[in-house]
């Protein structure tokens, strides 16, 4: 009985001092069906266990989609480790995503900067 209490109290300290080396993704698209279904599949070919990643199609713009994954990553109960925006060039006119894509590469934005 006495060695089964020290077993478990050392298993105890042991298990304290281990982090979950899981990472876990938000993926926030344009698409609500293809892009989603894209991901979908590769997410089943990772290793079970390494990554989780949460998928989200949405119908939004590009403003708007980088709105709504700060919304979800917000509202989130989990940290995010990386956060993905994913949209098509083509769906947009030049003078909306010229400027946006602009915002994120040379003034290097970060999702707590956006409002």
């Amino acid at each position: 009985m006495l060695l089964k209490s020290v077993l478990k109290d050392k298993i105890k300290k042991r298990l304290i001092n281990i982090r979950d080396l899981r990472l876990y993704y938000l993926i926030v698209c344009e698409g609500a069906k293809t892009e989603p279904n894209y991901f979908e599949s590769i997410k089943k070919e990772l290793p079970v266990g390494l990554l989780e990643i949460k998928i989200e199609g949405t119908g939004r713009n590009t403003l708007g989609l980088v709105k709504h994954a700060k919304i979800l990553g917000e509202k989130s109960t989990r940290k995010f480790d990386k956060i993905w925006v994913v949209f098509d060039r083509d769906s947009f006119p030049e003078r909306n995503f010229n400027p946006f894509c602009s915002l994120f590469v040379k003034k290097q934005l970060k999702m707590d900067q956006i409002e």
